[in-house]
């Protein structure tokens, strides 16, 4: 059992698992948001889920800031064409609309990480601290500037991130899954 429940953790924690659970998840969870799809879409706005928005502009900054990343971790210049080429555009969209889909979902079923609970998330997880394990206010002032954001919207990025995690945890835990997250996958 130990080596079975093991694999599974594994295969939980793959690139795999994204392609065979989580698109499910988003599919499934759109589903149960029909009503609010749509709704007259302008201004740059890709798609709209509740109301929650993708703007092309949000897409090319997270072209940008993955090609930054190629550059600073593999040393490899990705052009916007070799994005483009080699789906890393297509990928960032749909990493986007996944994100908004379980946002719009925990909206609407009123689930949302306190401003509160940041602090220790990012110290136990080690996320923008410092050397003694504190929150290091200028590495969020930095990743808020690289982000084009006010350190006010980055910590509600923020809690929209704590919040993707809270749904996500409790989506594929096997324990007790509270009624409200499991729904969707019942339905």
């Amino acid at each position: 059992w130990r080596r079975m429940i093991g694999g599974l953790r594994k295969f939980a924690r793959s690139k795999w698992a994204l392609v065979l659970l989580f698109i499910p998840l988003v599919i499934a969870l759109a589903v149960t948001l029909p009503d609010t799809f749509g709704g007259g879409l302008s201004s740059g706005t890709l798609t709209k889920v509740g109301a929650r928005e993708i703007k092309a502009a949000q897409v090319r900054q997270e072209i940008d800031r993955e090609i930054r990343r190629a550059l600073i971790e593999r040393n490899e210049i990705v052009s916007l064409a070799d994005a483009a080429r080699n789906g890393m555009a297509e990928r960032e969209f749909l990493s986007l609309e996944y994100q908004n889909t379980l946002l719009a979902f925990a909206d609407r079923m009123g689930i949302r990480a306190s401003a509160e609970s940041l602090k220790p998330y990012l110290e136990r997880n080690q996320v923008l601290t410092n050397a003694f394990g504190k929150v290091d206010l200028a590495a969020i002032q930095a990743e808020a500037r690289d982000r084009g954001l006010s350190r006010l919207d980055f910590e509600k990025f923020l809690q929209d991130f704590l919040t993707q995690r809270y749904v996500e945890v409790a989506a594929f835990s096997a324990v007790n899954l509270p009624g409200v997250l499991s729904e969707p996958f019942i339905t």
